[in-house]
């Protein structure tokens, strides 16, 4: 993988998450991935429920969430017309480090284990 600019965030230890209910959602294309549209919304607190709407009505199965980018991935496409909110925390994340030019090469290392 290789890129032009790149940053690394990390969360503030000094700072509580702080609450939020029914932010608005901004679909991809396909309307099956959701990001929540506020950027400081974008890193939720992993040991806060989040909780997803669809319409107004809470769904509890069928997407896949990652508080990293506040993102609420659904199995299937929704509606065009659907409103998607999340409630949850966020964690305060400051940059803490950038970079340009960069590359990455992924390795993997196999090796046996016994049981």
């Amino acid at each position: 993988m290789a890129g032009k600019v790149g940053a690394v965030y990390a969360s503030r230890a000094d700072a509580a998450p702080v609450p939020f209910t029914n932010e608005a959602t901004t679909p991809d294309a396909v309307r099956k991935r959701y990001q929540v549209t506020d950027p400081d919304c974008r890193y939720w607190d992993p040991e806060t429920p989040v909780t997803v709407r669809v319409d107004g009505d809470i769904v509890s199965a069928g997407f896949t969430l990652e508080g990293a980018g506040g993102f609420d991935v659904f199995d299937e496409a929704q509606d065009p017309e659907a409103e998607v909110t999340v409630s949850g925390a966020a964690l305060t994340v400051d940059q803490a480090g950038g970079f340009f030019n960069w590359s990455i090469d992924a390795e993997v290392d196999e090796e046996d284990a016994t049981t």
